[in-house]
């Protein structure tokens, strides 16, 4: 493999050697999937993690409870990177890495492993953290665009006078595609769309390919130091990733990243001290979150079309004349978007939202019984008891959570139709 500096008879048996890639016909894709899945990982290494087996494509981005969480990034710290670019992960990570490269560096200074012809000649972070907030941004652009460019007509368009109208067809909107399409962070965040680097605690090799199985296989699990470098991955507490063996993954549950942890906070020693004290729940951030960016599309969506266009036709006689009209959209000040809308109606918003992203089978009565039970936490004990009440009610199971991934994107050809099949019992 020239890419990877790899000569291509570093493998064996050809017909051992899994090609498998999106381009595939789903058969052969079945085939040689399964071929890698079975033959390709050697036995007698340490134990990968399986990113496709159980749950753990979610390693980091839920608790030990399956609830979805976000990193704290004031624990981030910076990694070495020969090239110079800034590169964070958790700061007990970067310990771990800094001792690995280390040893990496002490392997070849004692010719214990060879540098020609080997990915492994420098460990060299090429990606590392990246903020699930700048792909959530992302994300909720996109979303924005399909709003606006595909899902209002030109009579929806002005009925939109002020944000009333511009919420009502928005959540209307959601109330469509958010059924298969995350809106919140919540629903995002174990979602297709963000990035398993959120978690902080993985570092990547090379900026790979994850459909190339023969890149994989070819490029470094038959690279000549792949059992010097996996043996040293697990001697400083990472799991080597199967189906990207580029990528090195901190397993909270070793002795070793246990003991970096503690170094860092004696108060932190299992693995729900990592979630309690590295990671934020969520759910707790998403009133804010979503408060935040219906402002902020409001005032796109002025800013991008401040007027409502209107034709009105008079007639005189057989005689008629047609006119344009331009009405100005009401602008709201974020004064009065903080002192018009309580935190009851933001908790109304979440639970519609969270009730569509779970697919909830209730019907508008039994919808409206749970607010009003939200409402009454919120009034009574406030508003992190309320967030924790409508978590529990609508919040998918970890098998769900696991199956819920698209095979499609937001911008892909003709997908909002895909996404419209139906739509729930309840309304906003």
């Amino acid at each position: 493999m020239k890419r990877f500096q790899i000569k291509k008879d570093a493998a064996v048996d050809e017909s051992l050697i899994p090609k498998g890639e999106n381009s595939l016909t789903s058969l052969a894709a079945f085939y040689q999937r399964g071929l890698y899945a079975e033959t390709a990982y050697p036995e007698l290494l340490p134990e990968p993690l399986d990113t496709y087996s159980d749950y753990n494509i979610l390693y980091g981005r839920v608790n030990e409870s399956g609830s979805p969480i976000i990193l704290a990034e004031d624990n981030l710290k910076q990694i070495l990177s020969p090239s110079g670019e800034t590169k964070f992960v958790l700061d007990f990570v970067a310990d771990a890495w800094n001792e690995l490269v280390a040893h990496h560096q002490k392997a070849i200074r004692l010719k214990a492993i060879r540098v020609e012809n080997t990915v492994f000649k420098k460990m060299e972070p090429k990606q590392a953290w990246e903020s699930v907030h700048t792909r959530y941004n992302e994300h909720m652009q996109n979303l924005y665009g399909v709003f606006v460019g595909d899902h209002l007509s030109s009579p929806m368009n002005q009925e939109i006078v002020d944000f009333d109208s511009f919420l009502r067809h928005f959540m209307g909107y959601c109330g469509k595609v958010a059924r298969n399409m995350p809106v919140t962070r919540t629903a995002f965040i174990t979602s297709r769309y963000a990035s398993p680097l959120s978690s902080g605690l993985m570092v990547e090799l090379i900026k790979g390919k994850h459909d190339d199985d023969y890149g994989k296989y070819i490029g470094f699990i038959r690279d000549i130091n792949f059992d010097f470098f996996t043996t040293a991955c697990r001697k400083f507490g990472f799991l080597v990733d199967k189906n990207a063996p580029w990528r090195i993954i901190a397993d909270v549950n070793s002795s070793y990243m246990r003991k970096k942890m503690n170094e860092r906070q004696a108060s932190v020693s299992t693995t729900k001290d990592v979630f309690n004290f590295y990671y934020l729940d969520s759910m707790s951030y998403e009133v804010a979150n979503i408060k935040g960016f219906l402002f902020q599309m409001y005032e796109l969506f002025i800013s991008q079309q401040p007027d409502v266009t209107k034709l009105n036709t008079t007639f005189k006689g057989k005689d008629s004349k047609t006119s344009i009209c331009y009405t100005e959209r009401r602008r709201i000040t974020l004064a009065e978007y903080e002192e018009k809308y309580s935190d009851a109606f933001w908790m109304r918003v979440i639970m519609y939202l969270r009730a569509v992203e779970t697919k909830s089978p209730q019907t508008q009565r039994e919808f409206e019984k749970v607010v009003q039970r939200a409402c009454e936490h919120l009034h009574w004990q406030g508003m992190a008891t309320a967030l924790s009440y409508v978590k529990k009610e609508y919040s998918h199971n970890l098998e769900e959570v696991y199956k819920k991934s698209l095979n499609f994107h937001l911008t892909n050809e003709k997908v909002y139709d895909r996404l419209i099949h139906k739509k729930p019992n309840f309304q906003f």
